[in-house]
């Protein structure tokens, strides 16, 4: 198991130590966490102690800990309060079921120089893509991701290719060229770069007042694509997108004005 830096102090050794828990490694010893961060038995155990009393940690089978019910608690005011999902809910629901062929409708986000999708609404007989809830992607690959790079530019462009490891030029020039198309059409459309066998549309979704920068995509067999109305689903994910985006501009319209008249009556 690869050793990683070990901050002692501050929230880092807490998000450390958390970011060790995955799908696929759901559990942990003590001495299994220590061991992979790389620091004594002695600290860790420390911080594993107050996670389990803050609950988000607990005990599991054989000495073990898995991540624990503050994370349900959280999970359910993200879906209660976040403006992208309160906002995307209705929409991708009502999306996916106008779509002719099995499918999947993803809302996806930039998180850090990663994407991750925030909700998806699936249909019968529609294949798993690898973009599922929660799950961190890379964004330099898929018509979700692009939607999302694309809206980068200069510095901030760079950084996310730089952190991406995009830094072969004839490469970096090949993904610009792909994301100047993507700006002019206002849409991401590829084909086996996530998923083989699936083809995905994407259009930009986003919110300065939010901070929000995040795509819409519908995604399917490419077996399916020649019994698709391929202009009748770009405008259904066009306008599905504005409207996520104008139902964003309501959420914030109302918490300024919340904000408003809070320091109005402060000042009262």
């Amino acid at each position: 198991m690869i050793k990683s830096a070990f901050d002692p102090t501050g929230f880092t050794r807490y998000q450390q130590l958390l970011d060790l828990f995955t799908v696929s490694a759901s559990s942990w010893t003590v001495d299994e966490l220590a061991h992979a961060l790389g620091k004594p038995k002695s600290s860790v155990y420390r911080s594993v102690r107050e996670l389990v009393a803050a609950g988000y940690l607990e005990s599991a089978a054989s000495a073990k800990y898995r991540l624990g019910p503050a994370f349900i608690v959280a999970n359910r005011v993200i879906e209660k309060t976040d403006p992208l999902v309160v906002s995307g809910a209705a929409v991708i629901h009502s999306l996916a079921a106008a779509v002719a062929v099995p499918c999947v409708v993803v809302l996806a986000r930039l998180y850090g120089s990663q994407v991750v999708c925030v909700a998806d609404e699936r249909t019968a007989g529609s294949h798993a893509p690898a973009f599922e809830r929660g799950r961190l992607m890379p964004i330099d690959r898929g018509a979700t991701s692009l939607a999302i790079l694309a809206q980068a530019r200069g510095k901030a462009l760079a950084n996310l290719l730089s952190a991406t490891g995009v830094t072969d030029s004839e490469r970096s020039a090949v993904l610009t060229d792909k994301l100047k198309e993507i700006r002019k059409a206002g849409i991401a459309v590829t084909t086996d770069e996530v998923d083989p066998g699936l083809t995905g549309w994407a259009v930009p979704v986003t919110h300065k007042g939010f901070g929000i920068t995040a795509s819409l995509s519908i995604v399917c067999s490419t077996d399916d694509v020649t019994d698709l109305n391929i202009n009748e689903l770009t405008a259904g994910l066009l306008s599905s997108g504005a409207l996520i985006e104008k139902h964003m501009q309501l959420v914030f319209d109302e918490v300024v004005q919340v904000q408003m008249n809070t320091n109005r009556a402060s000042n009262q």
